[in-house]
């Protein structure tokens, strides 16, 4: 959520003047995506951070592009320890 990036980048910007940070945007953003959030009716705080939450924990944990698994055959010589430190070794 870019509006809700926007947001903290102006609260965090340490600008010392005094000023409000306008969420014009990030209200806008929110109401397209739940129209109960339309409008100036007060709604449950509980049910926007959830709301919110559930939004940035999906663009964050999307994947983009999926990695090919690699495959490599582990020897049938090696005993089950041997097997398993090799098998753990190829992540790293």
């Amino acid at each position: 959520m870019k509006a809700f990036e926007e947001v903290i980048k102006k609260l965090s910007s340490g600008d010392s003047t005094g000023h409000g940070v306008n969420i014009i945007s990030l209200k806008g953003t929110i109401q397209r995506f739940a129209p109960c959030f339309i409008g100036n009716a007060q709604q449950d705080s509980q049910e926007f951070l959830r709301l919110l939450l559930l939004g940035l924990h999906k663009d964050i944990n999307e994947v983009i592009e999926k990695p090919d698994p690699k495959f490599t055959d582990i020897s049938e010589i090696l005993d089950g320890n041997e097997k398993a430190s090799e098998y753990h070794g190829r992540d790293s």
